[in-house]
């Protein structure tokens, strides 16, 4: 308990590693500290870390959830690249960067939340996590979350931070009166549905019967069988799933 650091790739690779418990002291997980442990299932991350290097948790696919203290400040690149398992991710509201392709290949991510503070979203970020539905961001003043450079002179593209395939179907959810100022930024505007967070909207509802008021999508089409994950309207307010 008396820890503090924890230096580089202290454990890289330790794939038979199941189960951590770490100091509460500890303020930084560094880079590549449990890179490639394999069998790692249960950690506990102390609340007072505030950062989360380079490719600390790459390859940990045996993790069943993301645990990111609130106190966390940076996600660094790579961070939890290709954990395959956890289906939900809360990033807290004290974050304010995300590195390149942190999240890359959690391919059984479903629904992603994102505190308020974050100013940086790099490309890559959520690249190879097609099975995202919901994102929930909680950003009042939206940046462009698509990657640009200019090298000698041309501006050269980097990458995006969400692929085509959630964008062209996922559920974008933002804050009360903020529609258009993502539909005016690089990479939000990808969209296909942005949904403002109102007090109209019920999260979770009941699954609908067939013998209940006809369901209807955001475009006003009528469901004819039940509603699936997502946003849609009965009663003249709108449902969640």
């Amino acid at each position: 308990d008396q820890v503090q650091t924890i230096d580089r790739a202290a454990f890289s690779n330790c794939s038979s590693l199941v189960k951590v418990h770490l100091p509460e002291g500890l303020t930084r997980i560094e880079g590549w500290t449990f890179d490639g442990c394999s069998s790692l299932s249960e950690v506990n991350i102390p609340d007072g870390v505030n950062y989360i290097g380079i490719a600390a948790f790459r390859d940990c696919s045996s993790l069943p959830a993301f645990q990111i203290p609130q106190g966390v400040t940076a996600i660094d690149s790579e961070a939890f690249k290709r954990c395959i398992s956890p289906t939900k991710l809360v990033i807290p509201d004290k974050v304010e960067k995300v590195g390149w392709d942190a999240f890359l290949g959690c391919s059984a991510l479903e629904e992603v939340t994102i505190g308020r503070s974050v100013k940086t979203l790099a490309g890559g970020t959520f690249h190879g996590c097609d099975n995202i539905w919901e994102v929930w961001s909680f950003i009042e003043e939206p940046f462009d979350v698509t990657d640009y450079e200019d090298i000698h002179g041309d501006v050269v593209f980097l990458g995006k931070c969400f692929p085509d395939a959630v964008t062209s179907r996922a559920i974008l959810h933002v804050p009360d009166g903020t529609t258009e100022k993502y539909r005016s930024k690089r990479g939000w505007r990808d969209f296909g549905i942005i949904a403002e967070m109102n007090v109209d909207a019920v999260y979770l509802p009941p699954i609908v019967q067939e013998t209940q008021t006809p369901c209807y999508d955001l475009k006003g089409q009528r469901l004819n069988d039940k509603p699936l994950k997502g946003l849609y309207i009965r009663d003249g307010k709108k449902y969640m799933r």
